[in-house]
């Protein structure tokens, strides 16, 4: 417990003895004219640190920073009595510059994306310096200096240091080197140990001689690096440049001083340089950050999605915004009798029935215009030996960031079965168990639908039809008996009704016909026909004529269907006092 609660106050001390160096150098070698320092550095390493650490530790980095400030002021500056000041900017410095890019970003670390970086541009590279510029100025105004030249050099001084320095810093401090380091191929650590001495000797090359403006030249190797090595590649590479050109300028060598000239135009001209060779790099490092976890990411969701379309028991097709199929799982060989390399390549509507085709084309356009919605649809699939199938294929659409449609994923299982089911589900929701006819409410639903037609083809006639002495037939020759009258009687019904008219069992014996569209005679001789056939053609124990059956019609006039039933039950009726084996037309 004692080692661990050492442990923060020896990095803090470590972390301001840095500050403290980096400070000492800086005040040191570019304290020019009495002002402040053109250059300043050590805010990137305090800026680096309150970033790769929590908020409970701030405290003492900026404690021990604020000592490592004093401590240089005092000794390079512009001494005791101005140290405590300067301490206090610099310190409110990088504490704004942290807590606006985490108001901003969170914990998220600048050189992950390009919008991180740029909004560190913005918290520690223009809002930060920019406020402790005007105390920076104010202080060194006091003590005789000019305003707004010793402003401007602080707020370029620590404008730039800090964007040049802090992301070598961060990857140091973040631990991006040693999790690079122990990720790196053999191949990568090779193309480190060529490109960073590379940039070094090119940036030795151009700033120890003095006849050619060749500062362009190091930018080459330094975009080499970055593309091929990341954000440490960059970073070390801006680090390695800023070393060879700072010191050959602050030595009075190299095209700088020849052309722009030393002293404090020749740092501040090397520090715009050094600005903007970090912004050469380092936005694209940055994206390539990005693009890179983007792009593991997406290996590892292939994989995972591979490997779910391999074992699924449903078709997965990748559909592009054209609807050609870009990718096929092994199940469309098992279901679909289709290779997946045969249908890759192919439109997705090919593998439909035409008269579908449309169905499946506006689900496809419904998907690719609506992100996170799934589009169900269901269709009659070609199978690959020609026959057909149901299919419900369910679509959703595959975006990139910007919201422009990719293409879309469809996962299809084959639902002939469960049409099935539901056909028989439906039909025995309609029909009588028994005989098959349409039950008492399915027959009702009809009739009423065309009553309530205004149209006179959509209506006809109904009959009622009531089989004679049948509670004899079931006394005397038992219910099977019965039964097979009851069978007998709607196929021979259905045999003699034309297409399109309806049979339905009411109940016990009654049965009732629906002739739709049908005029009262061709009503009646249908019924006729009914009524004879039934005499002749249903037997009982083998013997004919001993099942008959009265029946009543009645026309449907545009009165409700209830009254024309009861019409039908009325004329049936006098049918059974009249003899029975009887028609009996409606009063």
């Amino acid at each position: 417990m004692e080692f661990a609660l050492q442990r923060p106050v020896l990095r803090h001390a470590g972390l301001g003895l840095v500050y403290f160096l980096l400070a000492s150098l800086t005040v040191a070698t570019t304290r020019l004219g009495g002002g402040v320092a053109i250059l300043f550095v050590a805010n990137a390493v305090l800026t680096a640190s309150l970033l790769t650490t929590k908020r409970r530790e701030w405290r003492g980095a900026l404690t021990a920073c604020a000592i490592g400030s004093a401590a240089a002021t005092a000794l390079f500056g512009f001494g005791v009595a101005a140290a405590p000041v300067f301490s206090v900017i610099n310190m409110c410095e990088a504490f704004i510059a942290a807590s606006l890019y985490r108001r901003l970003r969170g914990r998220a670390s600048p050189l992950e994306s390009l919008s991180g970086f740029f909004i560190f541009l913005l918290a520690a590279g223009i809002v930060a310096p920019l406020l402790s510029a005007l105390g920076g100025g104010a202080v060194a105004a006091l003590h005789g200096a000019d305003f707004a030249a010793n402003a401007f050099r602080w707020f370029a001084g620590h404008a730039l240091g800090t964007i040049t320095f802090a992301p070598a810093c961060l990857l140091v401090l973040g631990g991006d080197i040693g999790r690079w380091a122990r990720s790196s191929t053999r191949r990568q650590l090779a193309e480190m140990a060529v490109l960073l001495p590379l940039v070094g000797l090119i940036a030795l090359a151009v700033f120890l001689q003095p006849v050619a403006p060749l500062l362009f030249l190091p930018w080459l190797p330094l975009i080499v690096a970055t593309f091929r090595l990341g954000r440490l590649g960059a970073a070390s590479s801006i680090g390695i440049l800023t070393l060879v050109a700072g010191t050959a300028t602050l030595l009075d060598l190299g095209p700088i001083v020849a052309f722009v000239g030393s002293g404090e135009a020749g740092l501040q001209f090397l520090q715009f340089y050094l600005a903007a060779s970090v912004l050469a790099v380092l936005p694209p490092a940055a994206e390539l950050a990005r693009r890179k976890t983007l792009f593991e990411r997406l290996q590892a969701s292939e994989r995972r999605y591979r490997l779910l379309a391999d074992y699924s028991t449903d078709i997965i097709l990748d559909i592009d915004p054209d609807g050609r199929i870009a990718f096929a799982s092994a199940a469309i060989e098992q279901m679909g009798g289709y290779r997946p390399d045969d249908v890759v390549g192919r439109m997705a509507s090919e593998l439909v029935d035409p008269a579908d085709i449309d169905k499946i084309r506006a689900a496809h356009l419904r998907a690719l215009r609506s992100p996170g919605v799934v589009e169900t649809v269901e269709y009659r699939a070609i199978l690959g030996d020609g026959s057909q199938a149901w299919m419900e294929t369910r679509t959703q659409g595959v975006f990139d960031e910007d919201g422009v449609a990719l293409g879309a994923v469809s996962a299809i299982r084959n639902v002939e079965e469960r049409r099935e089911r539901e056909r028989v589900l439906a039909t025995e929701a309609r029909t009588d168990g028994l005989t098959g006819a349409l039950n008492r409410r399915a027959f009702m639903r009809e009739i009423e639908a065309a009553a309530a037609s205004q149209r006179q083809a959509e209506r006809g006639c109904v009959a009622l039809f009531d089989l004679d002495h049948f509670k004899h037939i079931n006394d005397r020759h038992g219910h099977a008996a019965g039964d097979a009258v009851l069978i007998a009687f709607v196929k021979l019904a259905r045999r003699i009704v034309r297409d399109g008219d309806c049979v339905g069992r009411l109940g016990g014996e009654e049965f009732a016909v629906f002739m739709k569209g049908a005029s009262f005679d061709q009503a009646l001789r249908i019924c006729e026909r009914l009524r004879i056939g039934c005499a002749e053609e249903i037997t009982l124990r083998g013997e004919a004529g001993r099942v008959t059956v009265s029946a009543g019609i009645a026309a449907m006039d545009g009165a409700p269907a209830s009254l024309v039933l009861e019409r039908a039950d009325n004329a049936l009726y006098r049918a059974k006092r009249a003899g029975r084996n009887r028609l009996e037309r409606a009063a």
